[in-house]
């Protein structure tokens, strides 16, 4: 199969859990990632805000949001450490080589600061398909129509096979009741 490059006219988006290093809590590591955005990028609109698991205080959809997470614990060395869980950091719609340059500064800052991670966090990358959905005037109705197959053979397929993708995970990783898979009785797929 040929890899294609990455579109990078497609916006995409990222939540990062992590471990706060000792001494530090998401505050302080929110605050060393706003004042990387400042020197590095006066002139950019980059912002990031602090609040609670709900996106309140302050929030726009053009600012990195720094929240709780309940699911996020520190292993037994991390809490000997007395390094603080709970931590997710969800990024605004990021586009192209800015939105690239958005996440290796917030990466950057949170190695630097000695943010770590274990099994009890995750990563969940987001990608735009609106194009597919809302461009309907640039696209022939036989495109859409492959489009809206290609869609639904990936949720059929990870529905059939998503059992074996789950075993995958650490069991503290997979479903139970805050999330449900495609196959099981679900809502949202």
């Amino acid at each position: 199969m040929k890899r294609r490059p990455f579109n990078l006219n497609k916006a995409f988006g990222v939540e990062i859990e992590f471990i706060c290093p000792p001494n530090t809590d998401r505050n302080e590591v929110a605050r060393f990632i706003g004042r990387k955005f400042d020197e590095l990028d006066r002139t950019s609109s980059y912002n990031i805000v602090c609040g609670s698991y709900s996106r309140n205080n302050g929030y726009d959809a053009n600012s990195w949001y720094m929240k709780t997470d309940s699911t996020v614990h520190p292993n037994r060395r991390q809490s000997r450490n007395q390094m603080q869980g709970g931590n997710e950091l969800v990024s605004p719609k990021l586009v192209g080589m800015d939105g690239f340059k958005q996440l290796n500064i917030v990466l950057g800052v949170m190695s630097d600061l000695g943010c770590e991670v274990n099994k009890s966090c995750g990563l969940h990358v987001h990608h735009d398909i609106t194009d597919v959905r809302n461009n309907t005037e640039s696209h022939s109705a036989t495109t859409i129509r492959k489009a809206s197959k290609t869609i639904t053979n990936l949720i059929l397929l990870v529905s059939r096979w998503e059992r074996f993708i789950f075993m995958m995970l650490p069991k503290s990783r997979r479903p139970r009741s805050m999330g449900h898979g495609c196959g099981e009785k679900s809502t949202w797929c």
